[in-house]
């Protein structure tokens, strides 16, 4: 026998938070699951290797897991990161990683351009499975590489 629940509201026992709902269309929503965008709104040069990015807003931060640089992972599971960064106008290589706990898992580059100066628009991307409380992070990999800010 086949059985039918009709809800449009899942709350937590604790405090009544909404976790899941459901409208009369039959679209769900999950308004906790954790997400942010933060961006830089000034240049950052590395003083040390593997330096954490200093992100300087959010456009919004649901959960507010994302914090002091690092997001932090409030519950085990796949998660997304992307991270477009502009460089500087210069011939030289510049490397940013995605780092988990600090380690590098996933990796970017300007390439050097033969003694040419321009800037790069370059994207990265992190597909993770993460536990609970791992920490992520952006990194610049070498002293005195540069990424630019901006709205």
């Amino acid at each position: 026998m086949a059985s039918i629940l009709k809800v449009n509201t899942i709350q937590d026992a604790t405090n009544s938070n909404t976790a899941i709902s459901v409208d009369s269309s039959g679209r769900v929503t999950t308004p906790v699951t954790p997400a942010f965008h933060a961006y830089k709104a000034s240049s950052q040069t590395a003083s040390a290797d593997n330096e954490i990015v200093t992100w300087d807003q959010t456009q919004f931060n649901t959960g507010n897991h994302f914090q002091n640089n690092t997001f932090t992972a409030p519950v085990a599971g796949v998660y997304f990161f992307s991270c477009k960064w502009l460089s500087p106008s210069a011939a030289d290589q510049e490397d940013i990683h995605i780092y988990v706990n600090s380690v590098i898992k996933s990796r970017s580059r300007n390439p050097a351009h033969n003694g040419i100066n321009s800037h790069e628009t370059i994207t990265i991307n992190y597909l993770a499975n993460l536990s609970v409380s791992d920490a992520v992070t952006v990194r610049i990999s070498q002293s005195g590489n540069a990424i630019y800010g901006g709205d």
